[in-house]
């Protein structure tokens, strides 16, 4: 049996898991330009890279929904590390399998909307972001966590 991807909503003190029913990856980054004399473009520099994750997860009966702002946590995220010249190690984020004993990654929550049909369980949409450079994903919440 698959196993299923797994994060753990962290807001306001409060911690619940959510279910991931599809997840999609993608590493997105800034662009600065240098054009030369004639208005073509001589060189091109990268960076803010940061990693988004576009989650679709059961909405549990009585769980709030997350808020943009909160952390979820998820176990079995390895990301790519930015070089100092803003080069990446890979261009993939890789989600493993057998998360049961890793670390969790914290993303921050950028966007969440609850889906809801008539022939099939509600879902929020969520878009996660967790910036590379920095490390930005983890946030303080109230109770310190």
């Amino acid at each position: 049996m698959p196993e299923f991807k797994v994060g753990t909503l962290k807001a306001s003190g409060l911690e619940s898991t959510l279910i991931f029913q599809s997840v999609s990856t993608n590493i997105e980054s800034e662009e600065s330009k240098v054009k030369d004399e004639d208005g073509n473009t001589a060189y091109v520099q990268h960076y803010d890279h940061k990693a988004v994750l576009t989650v679709d997860a059961v909405a549990a009966k009585d769980q709030a929904q997350p808020c943009k702002g909160a952390t979820v946590a998820i176990k079995g995220v390895v990301l790519p590390t930015v070089n100092a010249d803003g080069s990446m190690t890979s261009s993939t984020i890789t989600l493993l399998s057998d998360a049961s004993n890793g670390t969790p990654v914290d993303f921050l929550v950028e966007t969440s909307n609850l889906v809801s049909s008539n022939s099939e369980v509600c879902k929020y949409s969520l878009t996660l972001t967790r910036y590379l450079e920095n490390g930005i994903g983890a946030i303080k919440t109230s109770s310190g966590a």
